[in-house]
C-alpha cells in the first residue's frame, strides 16, 4: 500500500510538472500569437498607407495624362489647321501656275491665327473646312510651351506675315 502511496506520489509530481510545463507553453504561444498578430496589425497599417500613396500617385499621373493629352490634342488641331491652310495655298498656287496668272492678286486682310489654349479638357469632334484660294503671302506661326512638372507654365504664339 505505502508503495502504491508512493508510487502515485510520484506520478501526481510528474503530471504537475508536465502541467505547470504546457501551461507554460500555452502563455508563451499566446504571447508569441499577440506579438505576431501586433505586427500583422501594423503591416497592414503600412500596408494600407503605401496603398493610399499609391493611389494618389496614380490619380496624379492619370490627371498629367489627361493634361498631356489635352495639350496633344490642341496640337493635332493646330496642325490639322495649318495642314488646311498648307493645302489651300497649294491648290491656289497650282491653279495660279495652270492658268498662267503668276502675278499675286489684291492682298485680303488675314484670318486671324488659331489659338487653342493647353488647359481644354474637353474639345468635341468637329470638322474644319477653309476656303481653296488664300492671298499668296508667307504666314509664320511660332508657338512657344513652356511646360514644369508635366504642366503647362506658359504658351505663346506669334504670327507673322511677310
Amino acid at each position: 500500500m505505502l508503495r502504491l502511496i508512493q508510487r502515485l506520489k510520484g506520478d501526481l509530481e510528474t503530471l504537475i510538472r508536465k502541467e505547470e510545463s504546457l501551461k507554460k507553453e500555452i502563455n508563451e504561444s499566446r504571447s508569441d500569437g499577440d506579438e505576431n498578430l501586433e505586427k500583422a496589425r501594423g503591416n497592414i497599417a503600412e500596408l494600407e498607407e503605401a496603398l493610399k500613396r499609391a493611389k494618389q500617385d496614380l490619380a496624379g499621373q492619370i490627371r498629367e495624362h489627361q493634361e498631356l493629352m489635352n495639350l496633344k490634342l490642341a496640337l493635332d488641331i493646330e496642325i490639322a489647321t495649318y495642314h488646311k491652310l498648307l493645302e489651300g495655298e497649294e491648290q491656289r498656287m497650282s491653279h495660279l501656275m495652270r492658268n498662267g496668272d503668276v502675278h499675286q492678286p489684291e492682298e485680303e486682310p488675314d484670318p486671324e491665327p488659331s489659338i487653342i489654349p493647353a488647359t481644354i479638357t474637353n474639345i468635341p469632334e468637329t470638322t474644319v473646312s477653309y476656303p481653296a484660294v488664300y492671298p499668296a503671302s508667307k504666314k509664320r506661326l511660332l508657338i512657344k510651351v513652356e511646360v514644369q512638372e508635366g504642366k503647362v507654365v506658359s504658351e505663346i504664339s506669334h504670327y507673322t506675315e511677310e
